[in-house]
């Protein structure tokens, strides 16, 4: 008979404990699933520091042709830049590119015409060296903004404290 009572209560104790982790669980993963920011129209408009956002792309020429008029259609009020990098593709992504240059004066294409390193760092490194910005946003060719405000909100992050030197973000699935 304790028996049967302590594996009952055992048995109860584990049902409220695994309740209270999934309700814990449940919490976290909506907060995620729905964050939007509450834009301030007031310190966006009041924040204009320079910014360059970084690409790079190899092979990549689909993800460019979703995306890349997304980021370009960003509302910001300071000045920006975006720099793809061409990391020696193989595809249409130059031809792609060629076509965005041709809309907007804000984009610039570097080309790495020799894949010469593993991994895209080398290709970050001549993304950061050409930029005309200190503020750098980094983003890859695959991912897209969450609203047309998202420049004006990281940059605003970076700005908010003047001891922040990084801010991340993370990439819904679009």
């Amino acid at each position: 008979m304790a028996s049967d009572l302590v594996w009952s209560f055992l048995f109860w104790l584990f049902v409220a404990v695994t309740l209270v982790q999934l309700g814990a669980w449940w919490g976290v993963f909506w907060k995620l699933g729905n964050w939007t920011s509450e834009i301030d129209a007031s310190r966006i408009s009041n924040f204009q520091c320079p910014t360059s956002i970084i690409i790079c792309a190899r092979n990549e020429a689909d993800n460019l042709r979703r995306y890349l008029p997304k980021i370009l259609a960003q509302e910001y009020p300071g000045e920006w830049e975006i720099i793809v990098v061409d990391d020696a593709s193989e595809d249409e992504t130059l031809a792609v590119l060629q076509f965005f240059l041709e809309k907007d004066a804000r984009l610039r294409v570097i080309r790495i015409f020799e894949k010469k390193h593993a991994g895209k760092k080398h290709a970050l490194a001549q993304g950061i060296a050409a930029a005309k910005f200190d503020n750098l946003l980094l983003t890859d060719a695959d991912c897209s903004p969450a609203s047309p405000h998202w420049l004006a909100l990281m940059a605003a992050k970076l700005s908010e404290k003047p001891e922040t030197e990084i801010v991340l973000g993370y990439g819904a699935l679009a």
